[in-house]
């Protein structure tokens, strides 16, 4: 297994239940972490515990995905303490906790406002395009640099809405849209990418164990051939191989992490 040592690693959505754990192994394992997030996430905040906890250098950002010049900004800022980018992992996600701000995202179908799926799609969409495209420079300089795309199993199968019965939350189909449109982004860039000894993958994760209802938790993990929700635990290891050499002859590739849901 190929280590990961001085790997220079930029990840969004840094400070979530997934991207907080995936930064905390890659800085334990050696990489050299850049990390971003939204303001009130405090990424900085979590940049500075890593320093300290592991006695290394990780630099972290306040970037709104939604802003072009934002992402740009974020890109210089990385080159201002590094000559190459040898990983891209577009980890962030528009959640419903986080768009609860602008309005109903759980509103019905029927009435679904346009503007959250707008919102939805610059996050979870044109955000990962803007960060490779703007990172492309640095990419470039690597020998052989790996992007990490992730979306999710509702950018491959459809929700069984019956699951969220009674819940306060539910699956949101502009979520669904843009999980299955990053995926594009990695198909013709994997043609693409080649030429500059590039690779891309998707990772799509299973439902996150985190605070929903034991009841939601009971009906979900009914769909699962292993019976269970996803750990941090499960997903880093498919991230850690995409992210290494250990993947230098993969590219365009969708790669589930859901306990089999998407088997059945």
């Amino acid at each position: 297994m190929n280590n990961l040592k001085d790997k220079v690693v930029l990840i969004t959505g840094a400070t979530g239940i997934l991207g907080s754990y995936y930064c905390e192994n890659l800085v334990k394992e050696g990489a050299r972490l850049f990390l971003s997030d939204i303001e009130s996430r405090k990424p900085l905040e979590f940049a500075q515990h890593l320093s300290e906890k592991y006695n290394t250098e990780v630099h972290g950002f306040v970037t709104d995905l939604c802003s072009e010049k934002d992402i740009e900004r974020l890109v210089a800022d990385v080159e201002k303490h590094t000559d190459r980018l040898d990983a891209l992992v577009n980890n962030a996600a528009a959640t419903g906790e986080y768009l609860l701000q602008f309005g109903n995202v759980f509103e019905s179908f029927e009435e679904y406002p346009l503007s959250l799926w707008e919102k939805v799609i610059a996050i979870n969409l044109t955000a990962p395009f803007l960060l490779i495209q703007k990172s492309m420079k640095l990419l470039k300089k690597s020998e052989a640099h790996s992007i990490v795309n992730v979306a999710s199993i509702y950018g491959e199968v459809a929700p069984d809405h019956r699951i969220y019965e009674g819940e306060e939350f539910s699956s949101f189909i502009s979520y669904s849209a843009s999980k299955a449109g990053i995926h594009g982004i990695t198909l013709w860039l994997s043609s693409y990418l080649n030429q500059y000894n590039g690779r891309i993958n998707t990772i799509y994760p299973g439902g996150v164990n985190s605070i929903q209802s034991d009841n939601f938790k009971e009906k979900y993990c009914n769909r699962v051939p292993l019976g269970r929700m996803a750990e941090p635990a499960d997903l880093y290891p498919m991230l850690r191989l995409l992210v290494s050499d250990d993947s230098k002859y993969m590219t365009g590739q969708k790669f589930f992490v859901d306990g089999g849901l998407t088997s059945w």
